[in-house]
């Protein structure tokens, strides 16, 4: 089968995890579809921690989506290692987050009548792992995110802050490959959004994630290995000003022909010390 060689070869490059080829996701609105990304590619390395920006609507969460396989584009591939999403039934894609991806939402979407270590241990046990291995496992990663005391604490009872650190446990707790967090600090303010992130740092290092985050804090992008900015349907790698300020350079403008389609464009900030490819 032509998708099973495609699979095949996306996965040759061990240090690749994550390939998208030519995704296209439109909706029907009206008599014209509105598309909001037409071709767009991004490869991703093992233990990259990338930052998507981009002015709202621009298709950011909805590409979270695609990635996590929570949604289905119009046209085009992922491949998650030597996974190809777009064979996956509905069951199997829930199996493949329930053991690839950790997800953080900008809501922290926490179960309100079960403890911290209930929802951090959720997932496990929709996996039927026992309840004993289950809560053990949750445990250990509240206190790694310093909530040994609000274990028993439900999530009513915890500060913005806590939930969210809870929902990062949450999402570790499977140990996945992956770490898709949307806007995990937007409902936070500037100091407790800089020790989540911070947190979130610490974990991408130690659990050896490859991460992406979409985010409109331009501190914490800087931080990223990688910036890309979504607009108009395609990705620009923009390297920020120290400042998270950014410019763009048009003798700095290549075109990655890693992948067939439109191209991701690197826009360079003079004085910057990146290098690699898209």
């Amino acid at each position: 089968m032509e998708q099973d060689r495609l699979s095949a070869e996306a996965s040759d490059d061990d240090s690749v995890l994550l390939r998208v080829e030519n995704l296209r996701k439109e909706y029907r609105s009206g008599l014209q579809p509105l598309v909001l990304f037409d071709g767009l590619n991004l490869t991703v390395r093992r233990g990259e921690m990338i930052a998507i920006v981009g002015e709202s609507g621009a298709g950011k969460s909805t590409l979270l989506h695609l990635l996590a396989a929570l949604d289905r584009p119009s046209a085009g591939d992922v491949y998650c290692a030597a996974t190809w999403l777009g064979k996956l039934t509905a069951g199997q894609a829930a199996t493949f987050r329930n053991r690839e991806i950790g997800y953080v939402w900008q809501l922290h979407y926490l179960l309100p009548e079960f403890t911290a270590l209930e929802n951090v241990a959720m997932p496990l046990l929709a996996r039927e792992e026992p309840k004993p291995s289950a809560f053990a496992k949750a445990k250990e990663l509240l206190c790694e995110v310093g909530l040994e005391a609000r274990v028993d604490h439900l999530a009513g009872e915890l500060s913005g802050g806590e939930q969210q650190r809870v929902s990062l446990a949450r999402a570790l707790v499977t140990q996945p490959r992956l770490l898709l967090a949307d806007e995990p600090t937007g409902n936070l303010d500037n100091r407790t959004a800089e020790a989540v992130f911070g947190l979130l740092e610490r974990l991408h290092t130690t659990h050896r994630l490859t991460s992406i985050l979409v985010t409109h804090n331009m501190e914490i992008a800087k931080r990223c290995g990688r910036t890309l900015r979504l607009h108009e349907g395609r990705l620009h790698e923009v390297w920020l000003h120290a400042s998270g300020s950014e410019e763009a350079s048009e003798e700095g403008r290549v075109a990655s022909s890693d992948t067939p389609g439109h191209p991701i464009v690197r826009t360079a900030v003079p004085g910057a010390n990146r290098t690699g490819t898209a």
